[in-house]
């Protein structure tokens, strides 16, 4: 008997192909949820590392110079006491922590500059400094990385636009442009005016460098309870200065104090710095995104954010807090500036121990404003 045996191909349905794609699609997509939560945790990590090393820097600044790297140098006032171009001439605190984060050469390109008749750390307030720059120049002033937190995006450079970029509202002088920074200062502000509340912080001082013209406006100086304040003038030029401060004065200790935090810059401002987009609200303009150079003046605080602020002439408090990166913060008090990171539910912060927290975007405005401070003598847990 011949039996004769046919085969019959074997093959998928039509419906067993779609559910194994689905089957894929899925996996696949699990899978780069994954990888973007993996490369998002360790963007955090290097976020928090560069966090870490600005700490060691500020330790090394006061165990070099012997006190607290001041927050700029220059007071932003003129000789007579009176709002200037001078304003625009603060160095803020990053040229001075270059040289305890291995920047000694970038350092000394500030130290010894000279442009236009002016010296040293006064020559970047207009916007033909960095543009007399060859672009080899630019990059190199653009090349401290720890600077900048990766989870916002490659930023390293802003251009003030010559038109419309942020002006000095009395001069006009544009805001030079320069590397920005991801990371802000603690500003905690009693008001000069203010004659209800005693602070230790507000008498802190030495007269004899005080006094007189070369150093208008210290009253407004030691109404900062944060942990940088501007420098002693020697001369008003600003290039010859010291530290006003020592970690021994901050009476809350140094773990109980937050020094630097990321800055909430909205999404809309990200690598911007111009006045002319919302003019109508000065809050915004606070949240540009400009050179970290400068402290700027209040229209545009750059390298700061607001933890605390009492206005006493009318008695108000400011607590400005964590906001989500997509916020747009429109309070209509230019000082309430606030902390914020492109993290999710997270803002990392620099203590004063050099140790590094996250806090979540939910903490207490109220625990992070006494954290702001140095000396309200209280310890909070956070």
């Amino acid at each position: 008997i011949i039996m004769k045996i046919t085969w019959k191909p074997f093959g998928f349905t039509l419906v067993e192909l779609l559910v194994v794609i689905a089957i894929i699609g899925v996996l696949i997509a699990l899978l780069l949820l994954a990888v973007q939560a993996a490369r998002e945790a360790a963007r955090r990590m290097q976020c928090t590392s560069h966090l870490k090393q600005i700490g060691l820097a500020v330790h090394n600044f006061h165990d070099t110079k012997k006190g607290v790297p001041p927050a700029c140098i220059g007071a932003g006032f003129g000789s007579t006491g009176s709002w200037d171009e001078t304003r625009w001439r603060r160095a803020s605190i990053w040229p001075l922590l270059y040289p305890h984060m291995e920047q000694q050469a970038l350092y000394e390109r500030y130290a010894n500059a000279s442009f236009d008749g002016k010296q040293g750390f006064n020559v970047w307030f207009t916007q033909p400094w960095w543009a007399s720059l060859t672009e080899a120049e630019q990059k190199e002033h653009t090349s401290v990385s720890i600077t900048i937190c990766p989870s916002r995006g490659k930023r390293v450079a802003i251009s003030a636009d010559p038109v419309t970029g942020l002006t000095d509202s009395t001069t006009g002088t544009h805001m030079v442009s320069g590397p920005v920074t991801d990371y802000a200062l603690v500003i905690a502000f009693n008001s000069a005016f203010n004659t209800t509340v005693a602070s230790h912080w507000q008498w802190i001082g030495k007269p004899e460098i005080d006094s007189g013209a070369n150093y208008a406006g210290i009253v407004n100086n030691n109404a900062q309870r944060g942990p940088f304040r501007m420098a002693h003038l020697t001369n008003h030029d600003g290039n010859t200065w010291m530290p006003q401060d020592e970690f021994s004065d901050f009476l809350d200790g140094l773990s109980n104090i937050v020094f630097f935090g990321e800055k909430h810059i909205p999404l809309e401002l990200v690598g911007k710095c111009v006045d002319n987009i919302w003019s109508s609200d000065t809050s915004i303009r606070n949240q540009v995104d400009c050179s970290m150079l400068l402290l700027s003046e209040s229209r545009a605080i750059t390298t700061a954010r607001v933890a605390y602020f009492y206005r006493g002439s009318d008695g108000t408090e400011h607590k400005p807090g964590i906001v989500p990166q997509n916020l747009i913060y429109t309070s209509i008090d230019v000082n309430s500036i606030p902390f914020g990171s492109a993290h999710t539910n997270i803002c990392n912060f620099l203590i004063g121990d050099g140790s590094v927290r996250g806090l979540p975007t939910t903490i207490s405005v109220d625990i992070l404003a006494k954290l702001g401070t140095v000396d309200d003598k209280t310890t909070v847990p956070f």
